[in-house]
């Protein structure tokens, strides 16, 4: 089954494995230097020695997406990319399907980073994990396939692939701006569906050919 996905497909999985494995092996450094983290000067993360410390850096955007904070956290991911990321890429081909997916991530971290600085004083969190891109993915699929049928994993309730990113829209802002679930990137994962529905409009519609 591996060796018949989709080759960018299976080239992001396989990095978000292996970055994932970097980061049981250093997990401090893993996560100061590739997490995203806010504008807010050196956080101390180990006293060492020597002292380690996080600060925000611009390629953050970027790599804080290849990071998990958990197997559960990478499983999910990984297996909504394979589900809905495959087909995007057989439609749109392995590089352009690429480039969307990363150009997502940055935008789900870019919506993530804006909107949860925290106050001068206050503990900080970092943003890690491939959500925005995923959301991203997810978006375009809809919008490309609206009808084909999805379903959610708790419950597991099938549905049209349109009323799945419209329940995901509106959880996202909701929980991103009451905070009633604390602990997930709720604007990451808005920011990245945000993006990815207006690359699709603006561009990616005019990829490809759906398969007959």
């Amino acid at each position: 089954m591996f060796a018949q996905m989709p080759p960018a497909t299976r080239a992001l999985l396989i990095l978000l494995v292996l970055a994932y494995g970097l980061q049981q092996l250093w997990p401090a450094p893993m996560l100061a230097h590739f997490g995203l983290w806010p504008d807010v000067g050196p956080i101390l993360l180990e006293r060492g020695p020597p002292p380690l410390y996080a600060q925000f850096e611009l390629w953050q955007f970027l790599s804080h997406g290849f990071l998990h904070g958990g197997l559960g956290h990478l499983l999910l991911n990984g297996l909504a990319l394979l589900m809905f990321g495959a087909v995007l890429e057989q439609v749109w081909g392995g590089q352009r399907f690429v480039l969307f997916f990363l150009v997502c991530v940055i935008g789900g971290g870019l919506m993530q980073w804006a909107l949860t600085a925290p106050p001068e004083g206050q503990q900080v969190s970092v943003t890690l994990g491939a959500s925005g891109g995923i959301f991203g993915v997810l978006g375009a699929y809809a919008v490309r396939f609206p009808k084909a049928r999805v379903m959610l994993l708790i419950p597991p309730i099938p549905m049209p692939a349109w009323l799945l990113v419209a329940i995901f829209a509106v959880a996202s802002t909701v929980l991103g701006f009451t905070g009633m679930v604390p602990g997930i990137a709720h604007f990451a994962h808005l920011g990245g569906l945000l993006t990815g529905l207006a690359v699709y409009a603006l561009i990616a519609r005019n990829w490809g050919r759906p398969p007959g």
